[in-house]
């Protein structure tokens, strides 16, 4: 870190909620307050992250100041995943140019207030807080595979 301990500098505002490792020495930020996903690129000799890249958290109903809040970010089979709150969906990008960018390709609705998810094998698992359940969803495809009732589930822990 440098001498005031600062290893990124995202924009007033930001609201930096969660982070993922991508593919090289890229990190994906979410920001809860300017909906929005940063992409940063790591520089582990000095400890530091550059932003390459801020794109849309999703496409539909996604604006700054209301209670559409992007909550989670995982990597996975070279593609990264954002929860978001208040629009309810959970929305898949592409990544290109060595993890440097990402491009919007599809969102899949998982009911209210999607609070947190895993993606585990061929499965997008998802904490659907204000509905009670958890879903299991194909990752190829919108098809639910199976979903269970747990009160105000708020993570998921895979095994």
């Amino acid at each position: 870190l440098d001498d005031e301990g600062v290893a990124a500098a995202l924009p007033p505002g930001t609201g930096p909620r969660h982070m993922a490792h991508g593919p090289g020495g890229h990190l994906y930020v979410v920001g809860e307050l300017d909906v929005t996903v940063h992409v940063l690129r790591w520089d582990a000799e000095s400890a530091t992250a550059v932003p390459v890249q801020v794109v849309p958290a999703c496409e539909r109903g996604c604006v700054s100041g209301t209670q559409v809040l992007p909550s989670h970010v995982a990597v996975h089979d070279g593609d990264v995943w954002v929860g978001v709150r208040g629009s309810d969906v959970v929305v898949r990008f592409s990544v290109h140019d060595g993890g440097a960018r990402l491009q919007h390709e599809h969102e899949r609705p998982v009911g209210p207030w999607p609070r947190h998810m895993a993606l585990v094998g061929g499965h997008l698992v998802t904490a659907v807080q204000n509905a009670g359940r958890v879903t299991s969803h194909a990752v190829a495809g919108d098809r639910v595979l199976g979903e269970v009732t747990v009160p105000f589930p708020a993570c998921v822990v895979p095994h």
